[in-house]
């Protein structure tokens, strides 16, 4: 192979396992690799795709980094605004608001990922998202937690922000976007095939 040699190999059976498709997306996490190929290369060759339509959304990606702003965020007691500092969530079935630093499990920021994902989308229909050079975003906002928890619980979450962002939590919300998470199509897999 590293003369680019063509080696033919004959095998009563193959097994595909190429990774996902998820750099077709703008915003994503996926690495470099994780392009599709060889969902292609099957399908160039008459195997079948299926549930390729389904593509799991995080809600709370940094915008043009790949990094995620994990869930714990949202469960620790951050909260999402748009633009203008209000809660948005509470205006797409996921409220009623709870208040700052009590969440409840299905209320608001944590909803399931694929509704809290689809809010953002709605909001920058309104025009209430933030526009930035890497995208548009809303914010994650941490400051009602306080140094000391954010510190204790989230010490990553604040390094990666100060990293990838130049944001400190404590002081300034987080910028972040739905990003692609995960493909759930592929390669059909039945044994006939």
């Amino acid at each position: 192979m590293m003369e680019g040699t063509l080696v033919q190999i004959r095998a009563n059976a193959v097994v595909m396992a190429t990774g996902g498709a998820g750099r077709v997306y703008r915003y994503n996490t996926n690495g470099g690799i994780v392009t599709g190929d060889g969902m292609g290369m099957a399908l160039s060759h008459g195997v079948p795709l299926r549930d390729m339509e389904f593509v799991q959304y995080h809600p709370t990606g940094l915008p043009g980094s790949g990094i995620l702003m994990t869930e714990g965020c949202r469960g620790e007691g951050g909260i999402l605004v748009n633009k203008n500092g209000y809660r948005y969530l509470q205006d797409y079935g996921m409220g009623p608001e709870t208040p700052l630093g009590e969440p409840k499990n299905k209320y608001m920021e944590l909803g399931p990922r694929d509704k809290v994902s689809q809010a953002f989308w709605h909001e920058w229909r309104k025009g209430n998202t933030i526009s930035t050079p890497r995208g548009d975003v809303v914010h994650l906002d941490l400051r009602h937690l306080g140094e000391k928890k954010l510190h204790e619980r989230l010490p990553f979450i604040c390094e990666l922000a100060k990293a990838y962002v130049g944001v400190d939590p404590v002081k300034e919300p987080i910028p972040v976007r739905p990003t692609a998470h995960y493909t759930m199509g592929g390669i059909e897999n039945r044994p006939e095939l």
